[in-house]
Order: C-alpha cells, then structure tokens, then sequence
C-alpha cells in the first residue's frame, strides 16, 4: 500500500470516527428531548381530562377517561 493511499485511508477513519461521535451526540439530545417532551405532553392530558372531570387512565393515540365522582 502507497504511503500515499495509507495516509488517505487514515484520514477516512478518523474523519468517520468524528461523524460517528457527533450522530451519536445528536442521537442522545434527541432522546433527552422526546423523554421530556413525552413527560410535558402527559401532564397536559392529565390536566385536561381532570378540568373536565375525569381522571385519565390510560391513552393510545385516543385519551382513556373516567369521571372523577
């Protein structure tokens, strides 16, 4: 192998190793942000189900109540 194809080979990696530690940095903000916007959305439903009497009790797409009394 050419010195000068070693050293392009060499750059290749390490420019792959950067790209790889900056993904897997996006990809770790990304979740922190689903967890907390998944928590604020949560309480939001729980929020509105009890100003309308009901206590939520589960969801799919679709809020599950029942009433309070």
């Amino acid at each position: 192998v050419s010195a000068d194809l070693n050293t392009e080979l060499t750059a290749l990696i390490n420019n792959l190793r950067s790209e790889k530690s900056q993904l897997e940095g996006s990809v770790a903000t990304l979740k922190s942000q689903l967890v907390t916007s998944n928590s604020e959305i949560e309480k939001l439903q729980e929020r509105i189900a009890a100003k309308n009497g009901y206590q939520l009790v589960g969801h799919n797409l679709v809020l599950y109540v029942k009433p309070l009394a």
